[in-house]
This record gives C-alpha cells, sequence and structure tokens, in this order.
C-alpha cells in the first residue's frame, strides 16, 4: 500500500489520478477492517502462536530445534517472532513487496548460511495451520498469500 501510493504520487505529479489508478486505494479500504482485526489478534496471541507452532513442529520433528548438537529453539523462536512481526505488518499494510524484497531475502541468506532449512520448511508448514485456528475466513485470506510467500522464498 505504502509504496503503491510513492507510485501513485511519482506517476500521477503534475494531473489528476485516473479512477483505475485509485482503485488499489478502493480495495485496500474494503478489506482495512479485516487487516486490523488479523494483525490485532496476531499480536495478542502471539505468545500462544509460537508455543503451537512448536509443538506441532516438535510432533513431526522432534530435532527440528537442533544444530549440530545445540539447542537453537530460543533463537528460531526469536526469529519465528520476528517473521510473525513482519507477515502482520505486511497485511495490515499491504505490502507484501517490501516483505519479501527486505526481510525474506535476508532471512533466506540466513537459512542457507546456518543450514536452517529443515527447520524453516517446518515452521513454514505448520504455521499456517495454527494461523487458521486463530483468523477469521477473512483475516486468513489475507494472511494466506504472506504466508506462500514466506514458504516459497524460505525453502
Amino acid at each position: 500500500m505504502l509504496q503503491q501510493l510513492a507510485r501513485l504520487s511519482v506517476e500521477a505529479d503534475g494531473r489528476f489520478a485516473t479512477a483505475q489508478e485509485l482503485q488499489f486505494i478502493k480495495d485496500y479500504l474494503e478489506s482495512v477492517d479485516d487487516r486490523i482485526s488479523a494483525y490485532e489478534t496476531i499480536r495478542e496471541a502471539e505468545e500462544t502462536l509460537m508455543q503451537q507452532v512448536e509443538a506441532k513442529v516438535f510432533e513431526t520433528d522432534p530435532e527440528a530445534f537442533t544444530y549440530s548438537g545445540k539447542d537453537t529453539s530460543e533463537i528460531s523462536r526469536r526469529d519465528r517472532k520476528h517473521y510473525l512481526w513482519c507477515s502482520a505488518a505486511a497485511v495490515l499494510v499491504d505490502d507484501i513487496d517490501r516483505l519479501q524484497n527486505t526481510l525474506l531475502l535476508w532471512q533466506r541468506t540466513l537459512v542457507h548460511a546456518f543450514k536452517f532449512s529443515r527447520t524453516c520448511q517446518a515452521v513454514n508448514k505448520v504455521m499456517p495451520e495454527v494461523l487458521k485456528q486463530h483468523l477469521s475466513d477473512e483475516e486468513f485470506a489475507l494472511m494466506l498469500p504472506v504466508l506462500q510467500l514466506n514458504y516459497a522464498v524460505l525453502r
């Protein structure tokens, strides 16, 4: 949304924006209540979400948060929280491109450098299941493209 507004400001400089150019604002305003609600729900349930994701990952892979024999669950939890904050913010402001071009590319570099792919894939597989339990259908529909992007980039 913010990048789209900035782009519109440049493209429509010296003239009025067309109805087609303004459509993204109307679309955003139609979904803003669900976006705010999703963001607030995730914010309020953050700790529960972290615990549920961790428990589900442990069910499928008890060694998911172990790297070279060391427990990395605290590091993983910190990273999951950051990922969740940024994902919720991307939904709130409807700016999935910024999420991809900043956090996800940086995180992909770390995932591959430290060989956390297995853990990351497990978390990204479980996260939608857990979020679906907490969000309304409308809220989850807004969050799903972000979750799918996260999964695709962090493979």
